[in-house]
């Protein structure tokens, strides 16, 4: 039995360790405003993390085996917009936490991005300098070396996913899926290229690494890469979709508030060591998240939903 505690529990990653960790694990989930239901195995805490004193709130559920951060403002022209908030979300909040870990003896396990790099060159090892070319990507880095410097037990995952979400929202996969059922014309970057994986995938990565108390920075994504345009075609192709709408374009095109890296691609070697389970490739994580929706997976995790 551990007893585990998840910050952005209502978000795209967090829902799915609430539904995909070890059912014999007692899990702690914090969530800001959107609510969640509580079970025998599940306790959920309703906070603002930016407000609240960590050690306090969190001291009612002590002791915890692992702490998983997945709460972040990930929106990239967001954090452009909003760089002070940004910076406390991103970095201020992990050092709080860390912080925290250190003094309880807690097992940090840190959810980063692909987005420290530049994008220049790709298949980044764990090892890559960090550049970030945005201001999301900065806040992520510095949260990294937050956690880094706190001295705490840790395992920083810089990573880049798609699931099915708890809420009413489309991760990048349901936002194509869903704008070709619907007949939209997409524009999609045929410049941007990243090792993507399934929601599902890393939450098993994530169960390992906790039993096996793996610590240090890895990247966790397919084995392979892709662009986001090639991506879009494989998600259509698979749940058999036309492409016609399907349109290749440049990023630099586009004229978003915030820069992009080009090549995100992360070598994953490391990752594929030290795992239990091997990385899977796109297709099978595409192969999979199509099994999924198949088998009512959506609906299984918005039954978290009070």
């Amino acid at each position: 039995m551990k007893r585990i505690l998840i910050t952005g529990a209502s978000g795209l990653l967090g829902g799915n360790l609430l539904l995909g960790l070890p059912k014999d694990w007692e899990i702690v989930g914090i969530t800001h405003t959107f609510p969640l239901r509580e079970d025998s195995n599940r306790t959920i805490l309703q906070a603002d993390l930016e407000r609240e004193d960590i050690a306090v709130l969190c001291k009612p559920c002590e002791p915890f085996d692992a702490i998983i951060h997945t709460a972040a403002l990930t929106n990239v022209d967001t954090c452009e917009k909003e760089k002070e908030k940004a910076m406390h979300l991103n970095a201020r909040i992990p050092e709080k936490l860390a912080q925290y870990a250190h003094a309880s003896g807690a097992h940090l396990i840190h959810i980063s991005t692909d987005q420290v790099f530049d994008g220049k060159k790709g298949h980044y090892t764990e090892e890559s300098l960090m550049n970030p070319v945005n201001h999301y990507g900065k806040t992520k880095m510095e949260g990294e070396d937050c956690v880094r410097k706190s001295g705490c037990m840790s395992t920083i995952i810089r990573t880049n996913l798609f699931g099915f979400n708890v809420q009413e929202k489309h991760d990048f996969a349901g936002w194509i899926l869903n704008s070709l059922q619907v007949g939209k014309e997409l524009e999609l970057f045929e410049d941007v290229r990243f090792s993507i994986i399934l929601a599902n995938d890393l939450v098993d990565a994530i169960a390992d690494i906790i039993e096996r108390r793996l610590t240090g920075t890895l990247h966790i994504g397919s084995v392979d890469q892709c662009s986001k345009y090639e991506f879009g075609l494989r998600l259509a192709e698979t749940f058999e979709l036309s492409t016609n709408d399907i349109r290749a374009a440049s990023v630099d095109d586009v004229g978003l508030t915030a820069r992009r890296p080009h090549d995100m691609t992360m070598d994953v070697s490391l990752a594929s060591k030290s795992l239990k389970n091997p990385l899977p490739t796109i297709d099978r994580c595409i192969a999979k998240y199509k099994e999924l929706a198949d088998n009512g997976f959506s609906s299984l995790l918005r039954s978290l939903r009070p």
